[in-house]
């Protein structure tokens, strides 16, 4: 019995491990894109037209979903980019401050993917939006 367990722990932990290697390019590579202070930016910019008493839930929920959006985009990035090209992008990156433009190793099905990742994005945030906004703030954006 012992023996099981610890066998089962060796593979899990080895599974982690790899798990945890395999994406650090790409999370170096995604953090470099400034996804996260980007839409953080536009989260602050839409916070007066929400109540103080609601803003603490709004934000938790904004950046619960920008948090997996990004791990999600991370995941699309490892498993569609070489491992070799991120990291030659980030190391790009890092002398320059450049973002180098990663080519997928299907860049059609990689498109779909974004896009497919970029829609939920968007109504993920509108459905908050919707949520959280004052009526009055509401109105004016369908009338835009």
């Amino acid at each position: 019995m012992k023996k099981i367990l610890f066998t089962l722990y060796i593979v899990l932990f080895s599974m982690q491990s790899v798990f945890a290697q395999t994406s650090e390019n790409s999370k170096t590579y995604v953090k470099n894109m400034g996804i996260k202070e980007k839409l953080s930016g536009a989260k602050n910019e839409m916070l007066f037209a929400i109540k103080t008493e609601k803003q603490p839930n709004f934000t938790k929920e904004f950046d619960q979903t920008i948090d997996n959006f990004i791990v999600s985009y991370i995941k699309l990035v490892d498993e569609n980019v070489n491992d070799s090209e991120i990291k030659a992008a980030n190391k790009t990156f890092h002398e320059t401050q450049q973002l180098v433009q990663l080519i997928p190793k299907n860049p059609v099905v990689f498109e779909q993917k974004i896009n497919t990742l970029n829609e939920k994005l968007d109504l993920s945030l509108q459905i908050i939006i919707v949520k959280y906004i004052e009526p009055a703030f509401l109105d004016v954006i369908k009338q835009e």
